[in-house]
């Protein structure tokens, strides 16, 4: 994953399809780069159309295993979190910061 918590390549997480069909053509069938997680608590909205609010959306949308789409990274799949593992992620995420000076 290295130092920027990101592997540089392009996923399919579900987030460009709904409702049988894709929203967003630019997305390349769905494919985005994944982003670095330095800084995350401080870039919202999240996705790609930001359409995710808060870093607990984002958690539970790949909690429930991200939207049913053709191309669907293997990856993307529920992970059945418990209130606290959620919670503590988010927390974990929270503190992917730079040093304030």
């Amino acid at each position: 994953m290295g130092p920027n918590f990101t592997d540089e390549r392009l996923h399919n997480t579900g987030v460009a399809w709904r409702d049988g069909r894709f929203t967003d053509m630019g997305a390349g069938q769905g494919n985005f780069k994944t982003p670095t997680l330095r800084e995350i608590a401080h870039t919202a909205p999240y996705m790609h159309d930001g359409s995710l609010v808060t870093l607990e959306e984002v958690i539970e949308y790949y909690d429930r295993g991200g939207n049913p789409s053709p191309g669907l990274d293997a990856e993307i799949r529920p992970l059945r979190l418990t209130a606290g593992e959620k919670q503590s992620l988010a927390a974990f995420l929270r503190s992917l910061n730079g040093a304030n000076f």
